[in-house]
């Protein structure tokens, strides 16, 4: 069903669908990659700000029309003075975003489910085909991380290759419950060859967190997008996986799982 509605050219994504009444909106971004041009794309409620649903894809150079390639190469020298003002949400993107232009090992990262109530438990798994040093992010609907491991219970990172590692183990001494809020979580495990700490921990309440909205934050963020932009591609691998986090007894959306390249 197609509804009209006003758009003033000042107004900021989440400013028009709160005027027009909109229950959810899309914030996108794009940048310009070795492979080609990468385009993301949030799904974002209106009332809580929460994240519902993710995507991105990469259009490769080859089918990018030559004129179009050079406009945005040269859009992305010009703005490179502007990269350091990044908010925390655009520097939260760039790191889900991030990986290597090709991968010298696999790494998988999975939930035991893909929906889980607000007050489940939840137990996360990761796997790599080499030697290296684990750091598991979770990320929740309003941008928050928990550093899921190293954790005051493992700090030592260090796993093997071709074991999987559950966090929490069995028999572990304590429980991962999910707390919400309800929409996307999103998940992402960086593995490096070398011992490499992505930012200072502070684990005296169990796990680490970089809070959106904050000072700290902020360079908390920016800390981990640097680090990761210095490591050679050869040095380490990542893996992403997606969860729902719902309340229950209340409907809840997903959004689209592509983004469609219209000819």
């Amino acid at each position: 069903k197609l509804k009209e509605i006003k758009i003033n050219g000042d107004w900021r994504p989440e400013e028009i669908a709160k005027a027009n009444g909109l229950d959810y909106y899309v914030s996108s971004s794009y940048r310009m990659e070795k492979t080609g041009l990468e385009v993301r794309a949030r799904l974002i409620d209106t009332q809580t700000k929460n994240i519902q649903s993710s995507a991105n894809i990469v259009i490769e150079r080859k089918e990018l029309n030559p004129e179009d390639l050079a406009l945005i190469d040269n859009m992305a020298e010009e703005f490179k003075p502007a990269q350091k003002k990044k908010s925390y949400q655009e520097q939260l993107e760039k790191l889900v975003a991030a990986k290597p232009y090709k991968s010298p090992f696999n790494v998988k990262v999975w939930t035991d489910k893909k929906k889980y109530q607000i007050g489940e438990k939840i137990t996360f798994s990761v796997k790599a085909e080499e030697n290296g040093y684990l750091t598991l992010l979770d990320i929740n609907p309003q941008g928050n991380i928990d550093v899921i491991y190293p954790n005051r219970f493992h700090r030592d990172n260090f796993i093997q290759a071709g074991v999987t590692y559950k966090v929490p183990r069995e028999r572990e001494n304590f429980a991962l419950d999910v707390s919400g809020p309800a929409g996307q979580e999103r998940i992402k495990a960086i593995v490096t060859l070398n011992k490499v700490s992505l930012l200072k921990l502070d684990l005296n309440k169990g796990f680490h967190s970089v809070q959106g909205g904050t000072t700290r934050g902020l360079r908390g963020i920016q800390a981990i997008s640097k680090k990761i932009i210095s490591f050679d591609d050869s040095e380490w691998a990542e893996a992403y996986t997606k969860i729902v986090i719902f309340e229950k007894g209340k409907p809840y959306t997903l959004g689209s799982k592509k983004i469609p390249i219209l000819e």
